[in-house]
């Protein structure tokens, strides 16, 4: 597979050209990348959203408070993580 590949074809259909790069943080031009990773990278947000994605779990019948607890330690975790990733050399 290609590098950047999937990123492209959404670039694609947003009517620009994409460029696969090796190293999308030493790159001089315009990246699509997640918010996370501009942040890291010092690029600025441009608010173009190329792909957004839901994520669904699932548990087997009468776990019904664990999602309910998942969810709620999800949802509370959300700055911490975002925190995170931030600092992740990726």
């Amino acid at each position: 597979m290609q590098l950047g590949r999937a990123s492209g074809s959404y670039v694609e259909d947003m009517g620009a050209i994409p460029d696969p790069v090796q190293r999308l943080a030493d790159y001089a031009g315009p990246i699509a990348a997640y918010a996370w990773q501009l942040h890291r990278w010092g690029f600025r947000d441009t608010g173009v959203v190329l792909y957004e994605a839901e994520h669904i779990v699932a548990a087997p019948p009468g776990e019904n408070v664990w999602l309910i607890r998942l969810e709620r330690f999800l949802l509370a975790s959300r700055d911490k993580v975002n925190d995170w990733l931030r600092k992740q050399q990726l």
